[in-house]
């Protein structure tokens, strides 16, 4: 017999059975319910990525010269959380904006 693999991110999160006890005379019967935790088995990925941009020396102050999107299969809370500048330029001309959300570099 096979038994289906548990999957929170497209699964049920939860069960419910019934485990029964008897010494043939009587019996006791307790529910038991089996909650589906997520885990993080899904790394975040970055689509259409490309890693080389030209801006004109001129290019206005705020402009956007790059925009990337990125997925994860993994459901809350283990799905994408937070972008951030990992390296880059040392004079914080370059910035990240999410939201009201700025991170220079």
């Amino acid at each position: 017999m096979s038994f289906p693999a548990l999957d929170y991110d497209s699964g049920e999160k939860s069960f419910s059975l019934v485990v029964g006890v008897t010494d043939g005379t009587t019996s006791l019967q307790v529910t038991v319910l089996i909650e589906v935790t997520p885990v993080n088995e899904a790394t975040p990925d970055f689509t259409g990525v490309t890693s080389t941009v030209s801006v004109a020396e001129n290019l206005a102050v705020s402009s956007s010269v790059l925009s990337y999107a990125a997925s994860d299969t993994d459901a809350s809370p283990h799905g994408i959380k937070k972008y951030s500048i990992q390296s880059g330029s040392r004079i914080r001309k370059v910035f990240l904006r999410i939201g009201r959300n700025e991170n220079y570099c």
